[in-house]
């Protein structure tokens, strides 16, 4: 059995390195090839050389745009034949728009700065050499049998799933399940989870599942249930105070320090900087430009949602992310879409805007200025709760790019518009929409809340899930991986059986 993974930065620790660890212990003969990013886990990765037989170095393998006798053979290629080799639209919205470090600068503003860090023709250049490197090297004269991969945050990422999607190679990767609490294992790089959702019109729930159900619906209608990474009202990771900023800026000088050492070693990629190697000054005035929008955010008059009456909610994206950047590429800029939704809502609907609190303090406080001065667009604070904002009786319509939001408030009953794909589109009370001038049609079109087709897709969730509280581990929780490593262990016996 040939494996390719991606052991991607601390998450090869967590779950890539004890999965590769089983994989080696049940099957012994087995190859794996991986490619890593993060200086410090290449030297580890390198070292296991029991379990590993060919290891890249992401980000650095860039560099190889530089060797002049590598770039002749890149001249020779075409960008419209890795288009059709790879069976996408385009290199620059299926590819290169998804990789944050090409497309925005890191460290230059708190924490990217929204102007790309390389010219088209070097991003280009790396296009085609991620294409030869899946190509030839990974894929070569023996494709692999499986690749398993943390998410799709990459070009090289985008590059490796479309390749492997036209050769017939399944790709896994750990998703979401939207039940709190639970993951599954999805094989698309998009949320549409067909290979769940196909035979949903035949689908026979299990008694358990459709109790679990029943339950979760009615908790949960009673007060949102959050993913555990995202519970904002008692996690103490997002609730900055003074106590926190004379902690943080006790240790200022040693992560500087440690920031400008960092960045002399010769493995670090020179093409482009990537969010682990900014530049050390920039550290320094990331930190105060962080607690300057905090502060002057304190003197921003925000509306209040009790004097608003029927409103429409649009909640803002992580920027730059995985959820807009691969999965709503042509709905990055969140400043123009808020103006046209708000524009595009019936009479009588106000639009409500709120920012995420993991982007608090990435943005200044002109940025919500600017929102509210649009027309039909009110701006709350971010403290209020998702519970307490799709709850209330004046909400008509959530309106999102992507994310957990969207199928928090499809629960609840409420109408849903989204910018982009997602399972849940099932459920009659939610709209998929990619073309805003039709934003009014499809609102007339949402359909009202069926409470036994929702129990239905519940059931479905949760018998194709496990419990794990996955993302916890990147607040510095310890996880125990083995839900994850059984999940990936059932579809890799899954494969040698149907290759016997």
């Amino acid at each position: 059995m040939k494996v390719f993974i991606v052991s991607q930065r601390n998450w090869a620790i967590w779950y890539g390195l004890p999965l590769v660890e089983h994989i080696k212990k049940e099957y012994p003969n087995s190859t794996i090839d991986t490619l890593v990013y993060k200086v410090d886990i290449y030297k580890l990765i390198k070292s296991r050389k029991d379990l590993f037989n060919k290891v890249w170095l992401g980000y650095k393998y860039d560099d190889n745009i530089l060797n002049k006798n590598i770039k002749k053979n890149l001249d020779k290629i075409q960008i419209n034949e890795i288009e059709k080799a790879l069976n996408i639209d385009s290199v620059w919205k299926n590819l290169i728009h998804v990789d944050r470090s090409l497309v925005y600068t890191p460290g230059k503003k708190f924490k990217y700065s929204f102007r790309k860090q390389v010219s088209d023709k070097t991003a280009l250049e790396i296009v085609k050499l991620n294409y030869l490197l899946v190509k030839d090297e990974i894929f070569g004269e023996k494709k692999p049998d499986i690749i398993i991969l943390p998410n799709f945050g990459s070009l090289f990422h985008n590059v490796l799933y479309h390749y492997a999607k036209v050769n017939k190679v399944q790709c896994w990767i750990p998703n979401a399940s939207k039940i709190s609490n639970r993951v599954l294992l999805n094989n698309s790089i998009d949320y549409n989870l067909n290979y769940l959702f196909k035979d949903f019109e035949n689908y026979k729930p299990k008694s358990q599942s459709i109790s679990f159900a029943k339950d979760y619906l009615a908790n949960f209608q009673k007060e949102v249930i959050r993913p555990p990474h995202l519970d904002f009202k008692t996690d103490k990771y997002y609730n900055e105070n003074l106590k926190n900023f004379i902690k943080r800026l006790i240790k200022l000088p040693v992560k500087i320090i440690k920031t400008y050492f960092r960045n002399l070693n010769k493995l670090n990629p020179k093409v482009y900087r990537v969010i682990d190697t900014i530049r050390a000054d920039q550290v320094f005035t990331n930190f105060f430009a962080e607690y300057y929008n905090l502060l002057t955010l304190k003197f921003f008059k925000y509306d209040k949602i009790e004097e608003i009456g029927k409103f429409a909610y649009f909640p803002l994206s992580v920027q730059p992310e995985l959820s807009t950047n691969l999965w709503a590429p042509i709905f990055t800029n969140l400043f123009e879409l808020i103006r046209q939704i708000a524009i595009s809502l019936p009479s009588g609907m106000t639009l409500v805007v709120k920012e995420h609190p993991i982007n608090l303090g990435r943005r200044n406080k002109n940025y919500y200025e600017k929102l509210k001065s649009l027309p039909n667009v009110k701006v709350i604070n971010s403290s209020i709760l998702t519970n307490d904002i799709i709850n209330n009786d004046n909400c008509d319509l959530v309106t999102i790019v992507s994310g957990t939001t969207g199928f928090e408030a499809a629960l609840l009953g409420k109408k849903v518009i989204q910018f982009s794909e997602a399972f849940y589109k099932i459920l009659p009370n939610v709209r998929i929409l990619t073309d805003l001038t039709k934003f009014t049609d499809e609102y007339k079109k949402i359909s009202k809340f069926d409470k036994e087709k929702t129990i239905l897709v519940l059931s479905k969730l949760y018998e194709n899930s496990f419990e794990l509280s996955y993302n916890l581990a990147y607040r510095g929780k310890k996880i125990d991986p083995k839900p994850f490593i059984d999940a990936m262990m059932e579809k890799l016996r899954q494969l040698d059986k149907s290759h016997s």
